[in-house]
């Protein structure tokens, strides 16, 4: 089945970014696309039977939290697109 590890580092890295565009102020577009892009990596995964649907959505719900933890408090506001 592969490196399960680099697998979860992909989907660790693919949320993290699909997160920076979605609270970082993108556009629209760049964040859709890249919310696509990830939900398909995601859904291959669990079509696979890499980890069950539910562990995928907590570790999806784990990633958010984190990445909105660390973020200051300028960070969050949100900026005009």
């Amino acid at each position: 089945m592969g490196d399960a590890k680099a697998w979860m580092a992909k989907v660790t890295e693919l949320l993290n970014r699909m997160f920076q565009l979605q609270y970082g102020g993108a556009s629209s577009t760049k964040f859709r696309w890249m919310q696509g892009y990830t939900d398909g990596y995601i859904q291959a995964l669990i079509d696979m039977g890499f980890m069950p649907e539910n562990a995928m959505l907590e570790l999806i719900r784990n990633e958010r939290s984190a990445f909105l933890d660390s973020r200051t408090e300028a960070d969050r506001i949100p900026k005009a697109a």
